[in-house]
């Protein structure tokens, strides 16, 4: 299918050269055809073989001479902003048309200051408090331990009213995760406990930004999910229920590769990697390959490489 539809958009990119193939289409004709890759690099082969076939060829000397209002100079100028064009069109489609996973920006964000100019600062104590209002107050004190002062003041995650919604096959809407609220502390380890079926993993990847969130919000470090998650995943890591790793990398590669990824300096690479290596206890494994590991040690890859690259917080599924 992809070839298919691959092979009909080139013919339909194409299509316009009829048009301009003419000796009496003008100059601007073909320049507003040539903003189709295919219809210029046709002209640009056309030249090459005019070029050619009166005995002079393509050189620095006859870029600008005009064959049939069009020239090479004219044509390369034109793949030149085919290219940037196009590469600005998949990187905007990249970010509003999202398939499977992956949160979406919305079909304006080029044009919204906060893209471009993230805030370093994390939420205001205003902000925060909108966040808190009537949560506390509607949580019935008898049914939950009181939280210690300490930590309290500690908190790095709170989550409010958070929703997932999807549209099932017939039409009908889904709950999968409905008003969730909960506060996350820092150092603490956070047990979600539920049956199959209950939404935890629909929950853990609307915190990692894997799925937009339908409703609510959750403020991770003073960022909010669903509206800067890029800064968030700078400084968090995901394990997944299943092994994410490649057969043909050893376990130091997978480490370095990753911790590459998230930003570690040249200089801190091989300390941090040899300290994960210690603390998932595979330093005898650390140069076998991922596909010669057991179950247990592939697990405890994949737990090491959510720990790594700084990561202050991490979701183990």
């Amino acid at each position: 299918m992809a070839s298919v539809v691959g092979a009909l958009i080139f013919f339909l990119l194409y299509f316009p050269y009829m048009f301009v193939t003419d000796a009496g289409a003008s100059v601007n004709t073909k320049v507003l055809a040539s903003l189709s890759p295919p219809v210029a690099l046709s002209i640009g082969a056309g030249l090459i073989a005019q070029l050619e076939s009166a005995g002079q060829g393509v050189r620095f000397s006859t870029l600008n001479e005009a064959i049939d209002n069009s020239s090479m100079a004219q044509v390369l100028v034109m793949l030149l902003i085919d290219t940037l064009l196009y590469a600005g069109l998949a990187w905007y489609l990249d970010k509003v048309l999202v398939v499977g996973f992956g949160t979406r920006e919305r079909w304006f964000f080029p044009c919204t200051r906060q893209y471009w100019q993230p805030r370093t600062s994390v939420l205001s104590q205003s902000e925060l408090q909108d966040l808190e209002q009537g949560f506390d107050d509607a949580q019935p004190p008898s049914r939950h331990e009181a939280v210690p002062v300490e930590m309290a003041e500690q908190r790095s995650i709170l989550v409010r009213n958070l929703c997932k919604d999807f549209k099932a096959a017939d039409g009908k809407t889904i709950h999968a995760v409905r008003d969730v609220n909960m506060n996350l502390y820092s150092g603490q380890i956070f047990c979600l406990l539920g049956h199959n079926g209950a939404g935890k993993t629909t929950t853990i990847n609307m915190l990692s930004g894997m799925l937009p969130v339908s409703s609510g919000d959750a403020i991770v470090y003073g960022k909010s999910v669903q509206r800067e998650m890029h800064q968030i995943r700078q400084i968090l890591g995901v394990c997944p229920q299943h092994d994410v790793i490649w057969s043909e990398l050893t376990v130091r590669e997978h480490l370095e590769f990753f911790a590459k990824a998230k930003g570690v300096s040249p200089d801190r690479l091989a300390s941090e990697v040899d300290e994960l290596i210690r603390d998932v206890n595979l330093e005898e494994k650390e140069n076998a390959l991922a596909g010669t590991l057991s179950g247990g040690q592939k697990r405890r890859l994949s737990a090491a490489v959510a720990l790594g690259g700084g990561s202050r917080v991490v979701f183990l599924d």
